[in-house]
């Protein structure tokens, strides 16, 4: 699995989370201090998302949410790569 594959595969996941979270692209990026030019780069796979900014999305949601996030996007990387 390269680079790209995975930045799809988060990008699809916080896209989703983002719509739990009912937030539009620029109150999302409000809370991650970024435009939301760039979180639109991010939800399509184009630019990558750092650790903190990752941090930050875990923290603005309820815990379910959060593991929930997280393993879907383990499953995915997981069965991409079998």
């Amino acid at each position: 699995m390269d680079n790209y594959q995975i930045k799809s595969i988060i990008g699809l996941e916080i896209k989703q989370l983002r719509k739990v979270l009912d937030l539009t692209q620029v109150e999302f990026g409000d809370k991650l201090n970024l435009d939301a030019a760039y979180i639109s780069k991010i939800e399509r796979g184009i630019k990558p998302i750092s650790s903190i900014q990752l941090f930050t999305i875990l923290s603005i949601c309820n815990e379910n949410d959060a593991i929930e996030f997280v393993v879907k996007i383990m499953d995915k990387v997981k069965s991409s790569n079998n």
